[in-house]
């Protein structure tokens, strides 16, 4: 376990262990400092300000400072740290994408399509024989799901004569 006297320890080691401590994120443990220390939310703007500067040049205000050592203690210690904090509010459940079941959806079609192109595929090495089609794409399994999701008829497939070499 770290402790908060330890030489050495950097005021951002400080607020970096706090917040994994408590189980939040950085920022909101500013937040969550701000409001012990001055009883009230901070203006959005003034405590990004704060935390760009904490992120970018190290400079930690006292008030988080005080908290994290606070936290720490309690922490060593033994005690719940997050018991009398207040912190459920800025504890922030992982987001979902809001497209999300969209490209689970998708994923699932493209899925499906492409098995059953797989299982739809027959293939007898006695009788068949690839087919050369004439087609707008190059691929025949692109053109006819072209032409099914347009909600037009495949057109059929002829096979190309095969070219006769030509007598020497």
């Amino acid at each position: 376990m770290r402790s908060v006297d330890k030489p050495g320890a950097t005021d951002c080691r400080i607020v970096t262990d706090a917040a994994a401590a408590l189980g939040v994120r950085e920022y909101d443990f500013f937040h969550l400092a701000f409001h012990q220390w001055f009883g009230g939310e901070a203006e959005k703007k003034a405590l990004e300000r704060i935390f760009v500067r904490y992120m970018f040049h190290q400079e930690v205000p006292a008030w988080v400072r005080h908290l994290g050592r606070e936290v720490l203690l309690r922490r060593d210690r033994g005690e719940v740290v997050s018991a009398r904090m207040d912190i459920g509010r800025y504890r922030q459940p992982p987001s979902r994408h809001p497209l999300g079941r969209y490209y689970v959806a998708l994923v699932a079609v493209v899925w499906l399509m492409l098995f059953s192109v797989i299982l739809t595929t027959q293939y007898d090495p006695g009788t068949s024989e690839p087919i050369h089609c004439q087609t707008e794409s190059g691929s025949r399994i692109v053109d006819i799901w072209t032409y099914i999701l347009a909600g037009r008829e495949p057109p059929p497939c002829h096979a190309r004569e095969k070219e006769q070499p030509a007598p020497t």
